[in-house]
């Protein structure tokens, strides 16, 4: 499972963006992983 941008889930979106930094969210979009719990997608 994977929370891509769209996504109406944006309850879980909010819970594991505060696990990353306001720096790294600043970045682009923070894709949540099962795996990798957020990784960074680049907008352009």
């Amino acid at each position: 499972m994977s929370i891509e941008k769209g996504n109406s889930n944006g309850e879980s979106i909010k819970l594991k963006i505060a696990e990353a930094t306001q720096e790294d969210v600043g970045k682009g979009i923070v894709c949540i992983d099962p795996e990798e719990k957020v990784k960074l997608r680049d907008l352009s």
